[in-house]
């Protein structure tokens, strides 16, 4: 949303594939804000990988995972359930 208030990005066309997902146009305002002359000068998917800008991993706070602490509570029973799932 921001993007589009600022006009640096606009909607394209919906892809032909199921669920007609909505593309995004950079503007011409984007282009002049980075210094860029065409879409052609963007970084593609090797470079941004190659600069640490692309991670497989989820975003930090996506999942939940074990806290400060250093310890893994998640796999650790929790009182009198020791015996849930054991023989």
């Amino acid at each position: 949303d921001q993007l589009i208030e600022m006009e640096w990005i606009r909607f394209g066309r919906r892809k032909m594939t199921p669920g007609r997902p909505v593309t995004y146009v950079v503007t011409p305002q984007f282009l002049d804000h980075f210094g860029l002359e065409t879409t052609r000068d963007l970084p593609g998917l090797k470079e941004l990988r190659e600069a640490g800008l692309l991670d497989n991993r989820p975003p930090p706070g996506m999942f939940p995972g074990p806290d400060d602490s250093g310890e893994d509570d998640a796999l650790d029973p929790g009182p009198g359930q020791e015996d849930m799932f054991g023989p």
